[in-house]
């Protein structure tokens, strides 16, 4: 290698530090610009949830009258408000995970088979893809049997939005029923709602 290419190498390996403050922020924009950070993890913006509860019960006014679920426990949240016992706002835009938990009961036992629908409302517009139907029956010797059920599903909502989750059921038979607390466990709610933020 002659005078020049070595005098070449010199430079370049003394303005190495230069370079590489310069390029920095190029490195740092590229590793976040599509919502990641440098350690791997996704950057949702902000960690929006809440857990409620209803640490009553609730039953259906008659059979086949649409309900709201009531919950009159608010026991975390940030960045989702609970307006009402049934109705909750979100303070920022994105894709949210609804999850809910319940106890139901068939006070009779008629051995029918009876039915419960649920589902979500967005602004007091029904949610596509919401809607769950659950069949509760009896075998004509048993009453009070507690069935234990989970309802889930994901929808985009906008800030100020509103979500109430609502029911209706084909007889007034069922309820929805705690279990009290004892020496052995803590008391379980009549329903469980966790709702939380999944994506931008």
């Amino acid at each position: 290698m002659g005078p020049t290419g070595k005098k070449f190498q010199e430079k370049l390996h003394r303005m190495k530090p230069i370079l590489f403050i310069l390029l920095l922020p190029f490195a740092l924009t590229s590793q976040t610009s599509f919502g990641f950070v440098l350690d791997g993890s996704y950057n949702i913006g902000h960690n929006c949830y809440i857990t409620a509860s209803d640490t009553v019960g609730q039953a259906p006014s008659a059979a086949n009258v649409p309900e709201c679920f009531k919950f009159n426990l608010n026991d975390n949240s940030d960045q989702i408000n609970q307006l009402t016992d049934s109705s909750f706002t979100f303070t920022y835009p994105g894709v949210y995970f609804i999850n809910m938990n319940f106890i139901v009961s068939k006070s009779s036992n008629d051995a029918s088979m009876d039915e419960l629908f649920i589902y979500g409302v967005q602004n007091r517009n029904k949610i596509k893809q919401s809607a769950e139907k659950y069949q509760i029956f009896n075998d004509n010797s048993i009453s009070g049997v507690y069935y234990n059920k989970n309802y889930f599903f994901a929808s985009r909502f906008s800030a100020s939005d509103t979500l109430k989750l609502k029911y209706f059921t084909t007889t007034a038979d069922l309820q929805f029923n705690t279990t009290s607390a004892d020496a052995m466990k803590p008391g379980i709610p009549a329903v469980y709602l966790q709702i939380f933020k999944i994506s931008e």
